[in-house]
């Protein structure tokens, strides 16, 4: 008998264990590979319902505002024009690639969609500086390109850190299961031997 309950009960600890990872590993999916989360904005915005609207960190800190959108004809590439003036002073204006924003309704106000940049107010400072790229004089193509390198350079380390956090989170609720599931079974199993020594009681009162 307390045998069988022990094997149920790690059963169940095992399949709890295994949905933790994998949620966990879809999280983390989520969290790298760049893909807008259900609920987000749909694929096709019009550039005139962008301009204006706000930008926030994923920390809900507000950066600015959308200063206006570029888009490059041959390539089909996007540009946002930043007004960070929450963050910068002095030139508040920079560019950012427009696949590195998540898009989403504004919390208490659903009708309202905002842009959120994986960012901090060091790496807004430190980003490349404004370029006026409607203007071929004004730029070259290697000044456009630090643009985008490093962009992508912070895009991939967030998503590292993404990725370790997720990590150490499943660790810790895979040790915390292992624990739980430890102290259970120790449960189980004293509550199997009291039980034995009752049946052990009525035999011999027999």
């Amino acid at each position: 008998m307390k045998y069988y309950l022990k094997s149920q009960l790690f059963a169940g600890v095992l399949s709890l264990g295994l949905a933790g990872w994998a949620g966990a590993d879809e999280h983390k999916k989520m969290s790298t590979d760049g893909e807008m989360a259900k609920g987000e904005a749909a694929c096709f915005i019009s550039t005139e319902t962008i301009t204006g609207k706000e930008v926030w960190d994923f920390n809900g800190n507000m950066i600015g505002s959308i200063d206006s959108v570029l888009v490059e004809p041959a390539g089909g590439k996007s540009l946002l024009v930043v007004d960070a003036n929450e963050w910068l002073d002095e030139n508040p204006r920079l560019i950012v690639p427009l696949e590195r924003f998540h898009v989403k309704p504004k919390e208490g106000d659903p009708e309202t969609m905002i842009y959120t940049l994986n960012t901090t107010e060091e790496e807004i400072k430190a980003a490349p500086p404004y370029m006026d790229v409607t203007d071929p004089e004004a730029y070259d193509q290697s000044d456009l390109r630090s643009v985008y390198d490093y962009w992508e350079m912070k895009s991939e380390s967030a998503a590292e850190a993404t990725g370790s956090a997720v990590r150490d989170a499943a660790a810790a609720t895979g040790r915390a299961l292992g624990n739980a599931a430890e102290a259970t079974g120790q449960a189980v199993e004293n509550a199997a031997d009291a039980v034995d020594e009752s049946m052990d009681e009525v035999t011999d009162g027999e």
